[in-house]
């Protein structure tokens, strides 16, 4: 039995975990980007395999964050059509009725994503940097 805990967390040791506080980051990300950037993390796999998995991760997210530009901007252009720029920001008022009119989902949306894109640049370094150092 004790055989049997010993081999699994020498196992766990091989897998190289993302911490909880930055796995909720990635959270909004397309498994297309999750699936080989958690595959890039794992020790247990070969140095081909692991480099093949961080290039498939690094693609998916350039291709990701590339479309969430496109997205971006048409949330800028909603934002300008209901006049971000004449807003008084001290006013609540009208903060809450321009984040009413653009939708604070919305915004909610593109900061996660935002952050998320980030964050998933932040773990391919670190991969990039565990393999060119292998």
């Amino acid at each position: 039995m004790r055989g049997a805990a010993s081999a699994g967390s020498a196992a766990r040791k091989n897998t190289r975990q993302i911490p909880a506080y930055r796995a909720e980051f990635l959270r909004p990300l397309p498994s297309q980007i999750l699936r080989p950037l958690y595959a890039a993390l794992d020790r247990r796999r070969g140095l081909r395999a692991r480099f093949t998995s961080y290039v498939s991760a690094s693609k998916a997210l350039r291709l990701y964050a590339e479309h969430m530009a496109i997205w971006n901007e048409g949330v800028d252009e909603s934002m300008q059509r209901h006049g971000a720029d004449a807003i008084d920001k001290t006013d609540d008022a009208q903060c809450q009725t321009f984040l009413a009119a653009v939708g604070l989902s919305t915004l909610e949306r593109r900061h996660m994503r935002e952050t998320a894109i980030e964050a998933a640049k932040l773990q391919l370094e670190l991969v990039a940097r565990e393999l060119a150092g292998l």
